[in-house]
């Protein structure tokens, strides 16, 4: 199954081609609610030395928001909608190189991901039928 785990098996310049499709401040958003120090070390470690900084505050305001958010919530364990949004958005970049074979991950994970996907569609074609339906 691809997680965000699978971005840290990635070569370095894999990596790299990862940063370059995504938006920092989604990335660190996606980032939060995990133990992700190693993958954000790694990240950070491939990020020049000046977006690295900003990736940094990034994150630190990533970490704001979602804490502001488990509050409305009133669970401080929830894994808020915007950091699910944004980790489906870091891990379809993921499948999106990987198809394009601009980065190569384990065949096994690639699957899973597609099923996700399939799902999330899934739900999506649902709520507009009732959407329609209530009209």
């Amino acid at each position: 199954m691809i997680t965000l785990t699978t971005i840290l098996n990635l070569h370095d310049r894999e990596q790299q081609k990862f940063l370059r499709e995504v938006d920092n401040a989604e990335l660190a958003l996606a980032l939060q609610c995990d133990d992700n120090d190693e993958l954000i070390t790694s990240l950070a470690g491939n990020m020049s030395k000046r977006c690295a900084e900003k990736f940094t505050e990034q994150l630190s305001e990533a970490k704001k928001a979602v804490e502001k958010e488990r509050q409305a919530l009133g669970d401080s364990d929830a894994l808020p909608d915007s950091v699910a949004k944004a980790r489906e958005k870091m891990l379809a970049v993921v499948v999106r190189l990987s198809e394009s074979g601009e980065i190569t991950i384990p065949e096994v994970e690639i699957p899973r991901m597609s099923a996700l996907f399939e799902k999330r569609i899934s739900d999506a074609k649902q709520q507009i039928r009732e959407t329609i339906c209530a009209v």
